[in-house]
């Protein structure tokens, strides 16, 4: 292989590592995304009632898994951005640009016996220098990202096995929670008749000597056209409305 087409291949292949780390780097947000679920979750349905080993456990395995999940998060935004304005990649000019060189090239060199191999020459030393200094850049920038990838995954991992330790003491603080809570227990059936109901509620003797109010009127169908909100309807009053109640 020759040496031009070693560092042309090198360029491309490091811009493809580029994309894939930045691919890759979608795996672990929805990991931290779970983990942050799951946190808020045992978090807020622990009972914290009393000092006890237990408690002190689970309160020391949630707070180190969060420690690593927020260094695992720095690590992800570092892999992304560098927290510097991103990560600057180098490629070969313009097309446009380069035409203008060869051009330059071709003024230069046009009023020589041997124009075209010196033109071919100065150009492919130019090829040769652009790959050789875009590939060096490029491969240190890629080397950034994936240490940075490498450390949130690890960080990430180291979390999900402390989160996943402290389910323990959470199983067993869960199920003791029934055990604290008070119940109410009721002896015999609980029995009310008419002269219960009267002396609870006084009115109810006076509307029991009143008229029966009417039937309620049914609410009617309702006609609603495809592809629109159905209006409300509401039923018709009834004809002879039931006499409001004496103060």
């Amino acid at each position: 292989m020759e040496i031009r087409e070693f560092y042309k291949e090198t360029y491309y292949k490091e811009l493809e590592r580029r994309d894939e780390i930045n691919n890759s780097l979608s795996t672990p947000i929805g990991l931290i995304i779970a983990l942050i679920a799951a946190h808020f979750y045992l978090l807020t349905n622990f009972e914290y009632f009393q000092p006890s080993t237990y408690t002190i456990l689970f309160q020391f395995l949630s707070i180190s898994s969060c420690i690593l999940l927020i260094i695992s998060i720095f690590n992800l935004i570092l892999a992304y951005t560098g927290f510097h304005g991103g990560y600057k990649y180098d490629y070969l000019a313009d097309v446009g640009d380069i035409e203008k060189y060869i051009q330059s090239l071709i003024t230069y060199h046009g009023n020589k016996n041997n124009s075209g191999d010196l033109i071919q020459q100065d150009f492919d030393d130019y090829l040769y220098a652009a790959f050789v200094n875009a590939t060096d850049q490029n491969q240190k920038r890629n080397k950034l990202k994936s240490k940075a990838r490498y450390r949130c995954l690890k960080y990430l991992i180291w979390s999900f096995v402390s989160m996943a330790i402290s389910i323990l003491p959470f199983i067993y603080n869960y199920a003791n929670k029934s055990s604290k809570i008070p119940s109410i227990k009721i002896e015999g059936p609980i029995r009310l008749d008419s002269t219960t109901i009267n002396a609870i509620n006084p009115k109810v003797m006076q509307n029991n000597n009143q008229n029966p109010p009417p039937k309620p009127t049914p609410p009617p169908n309702q006609t609603i056209k495809e592809g629109q909100n159905p209006k409300p309807q509401t039923a018709p009053p009834p004809s002879n409305p039931p006499p409001r109640p004496e103060k």
